[in-house]
Formats: C-alpha cells, structure tokens, sequence
C-alpha cells in the first residue's frame, strides 16, 4: 500500500515539474514521516468527513479523509482524485447520471443521488481513480470508522 502511495505521489511530482506552469506555491516538502496515530487523530473529529491536509501545492496536495457516516456525492471539474483506503469498508459508487447538485466552489459541486454509476466494495488496502468531473460518493455504515489517503492532482 505504502509503494503504491509513493509511485503515485512520484507521478505527480514529476507530472507537476515536466508542465510549463509556475513553480509550486510552496517550497519543496523536506521529509516527513507521520505515524498511523497522527494519521488516525487528522483524520478524526465531529463531522461526518474529516480532513487534514498533508501536503499542500499549487497543482497537487495530499489530505488523509476520515469518514464517520455516508457521504454525498461529490464532482470535481479539474481535480483527479488517487485514493489508498487505509481503514474500515465502504461502497463507492462512481460514474453515471446526477441529479440535484449545488455549487460549492468554483469547479465544486456537491449532492444529489447518482443513477446508473459503477459500485466497488472498498477495503483496507484498495486503490481507486476517479478522474476529473467524475460523480463519485462514498457510503459508509454510521459508526463504522473509514479512512483514506487521498491524493488530488490539478487536471
């Protein structure tokens, strides 16, 4: 799981500096190891989704996304998504027809149900893509604790 994470994260390094775009926001990350129980207590709080972000740039950032309960569905126009799932099981429905999405953000939408998408069971340890301006949603068991790496790369 762990060298699927760093392929991915590589990849999109190199897929960020092989672009003629500016430089990163931020500078370069030095080196950083977090313990599962940091990744745990980033990923944990009141809400139904928790996240905290791992590393921030100006064309890709990593979150760990914590799960309490079902989520909603979810579009990025310009934001791939790459996930490792670290904890718990959920069904992931992704593709097909939505219906009664709002505006979150510029490119954000969120709500609404999904018709006729592709459903995967997920497991500790499986990988999903999801690319850009694909409906997707996560639906968990309310009390069964979810967490993933989630990895977001600018389309």
């Amino acid at each position: 799981m762990h060298k699927v994470f760093a392929l991915l994260l590589g990849l999109g390094l190199a897929t960020s500096l092989a672009q003629a775009q500016p430089a990163h926001t931020t500078a370069p990350d030095a080196f950083r190891h977090i313990p599962d129980l940091e990744l745990a207590r980033l990923s944990t709080g009141p809400k139904t989704l928790t996240l905290g972000t791992l590393t921030d740039h100006e064309n890709f950032y990593v979150l760990v996304a914590g799960r309490s309960g079902p989520g909603e569905v979810e579009v990025h126009e310009h934001w791939a998504d790459y996930m490792v799932i670290q904890q718990g099981e959920a069904e992931f429905t992704s593709g097909g027809t939505v219906t009664g999405m709002h505006d979150t953000a510029p490119g954000e939408r969120r709500g609404g149900t999904i018709t006729g998408g592709k459903v995967v069971q997920l497991k500790a340890g499986d990988f999903l893509m999801v690319p850009a301006g694909q409906p997707h949603v996560t639906m968990i068991k309310p009390g069964s604790p979810f967490r993933a790496i989630v990895f977001k790369q600018r389309q």
